[in-house]
């Protein structure tokens, strides 16, 4: 893959529900994201249609034959010759392994980010509650301190 997508959160998040589940109809996507008709939905149309252009996603027709980035665009000139939906409620979606890529991305980034953090605030709170037992645990270090006070 030669550059990382962008892709907003309600976008990514159809790509992580399908990624989820390997595959789905696009009915239970609907149902999922609380969709209607899926031709109702232009955003949940041009996000489908973003991810089988780019290769994230196959389509896979009840007569089997798969959609993919390959033939995707011969599918799409049929389809504005049919006036048919471009994409019915009973297609599967199959997710491709460059959609997989780019989730497996996000949650490795989202790793690399988090670890470290929880690492840094585990031993900052380690380091204050040692302080504060210093403190407060008559160590010679306070002893010292209210020796010197006038």
């Amino acid at each position: 893959m030669s550059e990382f997508p962008h892709l907003d959160s309600a976008t990514l998040s159809f790509l992580k529900y399908i990624f989820k589940n390997d595959q789905c109809k696009v009915r239970t996507l609907q149902q999922a994201f609380g969709i209607d008709k899926i031709t109702d939905s232009p955003n949940a149309i041009a996000s489908l249609i973003h991810f089988i252009d780019k290769g994230f996603v196959a389509l896979l027709l009840p007569n089997g034959e798969i959609i993919s980035t390959y033939n995707f665009h011969e599918y799409y000139n049929q389809f504005l010759i049919r006036q048919k939906g471009i994409i019915n409620a009973d297609y599967q979606l199959l997710m491709l392994p460059e959609g997989r890529y780019i989730i497996e991305e996000i949650i490795r980034q989202k790793r690399y980010f988090n670890i470290p953090l929880v690492i840094s605030v585990i031993s900052a709170l380690i380091s204050a509650l040692s302080l504060l037992y210093q403190i407060f645990d008559n160590s010679p270090i306070l002893v010292k301190i209210i020796e010197c006070l006038p």
